[in-house]
């Protein structure tokens, strides 16, 4: 997850840099998702529309929350739950198609 900052403008002008270095430096498949953190606050800097845009860009999923009152949160959980079942980076499914079965023991 790369986390920006919905009153700090900055932190949306850094997303790529990180989205840049995990990139760089990541072994075997993996995914990202842009998340808007701070969706409590009133002095928003940062709009939905412009972080959607963002992560368009950069070729990721967008979500929004707030870390303080949990609105949104175990949303998230369960979206990043299903992108990693779905996965390829998934060494659970794996090792459940290796086994040929549907448990894991």
């Amino acid at each position: 997850m790369i986390v920006i900052d919905v009153t700090n403008k900055a932190s949306l002008n850094g997303a790529e840099t990180w989205l840049n270095l995990y990139n760089d430096n990541k072994i075997g498949d993996g995914f990202v998702f842009l998340v808007g953190n701070k969706i409590d606050l009133n002095e928003r800097e940062i709009s939905k529309e412009e972080g959607k845009k963002k992560a368009e860009e950069m070729g990721i999923p967008y979500f929004e929350l707030s870390a303080k009152t949990g609105e949104n949160v175990e949303s998230l959980f369960h979206k990043l739950i299903d992108t990693f079942q779905d996965s390829s980076a998934n060494p659970i499914r794996d090792e459940v198609e290796k086994k040929g079965d549907n448990q894991i023991k």
